[in-house]
């Protein structure tokens, strides 16, 4: 199962993001997403080609997309290798309509009932969640495991579980087909800082069947 880190307003104030998330695609992060919606357009574009150019160093040959959340012109600006849409979003067809393969397309997505619509034609991946209680949805229940099952009943996207995903909660979501998680506090929170390599392998390690 793949691992996806994604930023936040938060922690981009932090001129060391680019090395922890160095450090995170060393330890073996197979995706980032560049979530940042409080900085200005030219700040988000040097922001992005920071981290782009952190994570090429530190995932040599093994291919690690990029991806900028809601923005196609700072991935475009950037360089790198995608843009991730909102559920409320442009629909992912009208930008495979723009921007052909290889430039990668993903989607969030929070119900089954957005999984099977006709505009999601064109996108290679969706977002699914929050499958747990987390603060960046306050109030907001999460699908859990059963949420996730009915995705994936719903969709022939490869599915990618986001939202409250910790070493503690990972095991609910082992024997699932899904592509892969994506976390923010788990790899990324204030305490964590240096031992990036140590987060990403607790939750491997939690996401792995026991032989």
């Amino acid at each position: 199962m793949k691992l996806a880190l994604v930023t936040t307003d938060a922690v981009a104030e932090s001129s060391e993001l680019p090395a922890r998330i160095g450090r995170a695609v060393e330890a073996g992060v197979d995706l980032v997403q560049v979530r940042v919606r409080g900085l200005e357009t030219g700040s988000l574009v040097r922001l992005t080609r920071a981290i782009h150019a952190a994570v090429r160093a530190a995932a040599g040959e093994r291919p690690v997309p990029v991806v900028v959340n809601g923005r196609i012109d700072v991935a475009l600006a950037a360089g790198v290798e995608g843009v991730h849409l909102p559920a409320r979003g442009l629909p992912p067809v009208a930008v495979r309509a723009w921007l052909p393969p290889p430039f990668l397309i993903g989607r969030s997505a929070h119900s089954p009932s957005e999984l099977d619509a006709p505009e999601l034609e064109g996108a290679d991946y969706v977002f699914q969640g929050p499958v747990f209680a987390t603060p960046s949805h306050p109030g907001q229940p999460g699908c859990g495991r059963a949420g996730l099952e009915a995705a994936l009943e719903a969709t022939r996207l490869p599915v990618w579980a986001i939202g409250g995903i910790a070493p503690d909660t990972a095991p609910g979501l082992r024997g699932l087909r899904l592509a892969g998680v994506a976390v923010i506090r788990a790899v990324l929170a204030p305490h964590l800082m240096g031992r990036e390599g140590e987060a990403v392998a607790r939750l491997r390690a939690a996401l792995t069947t026991p032989a």
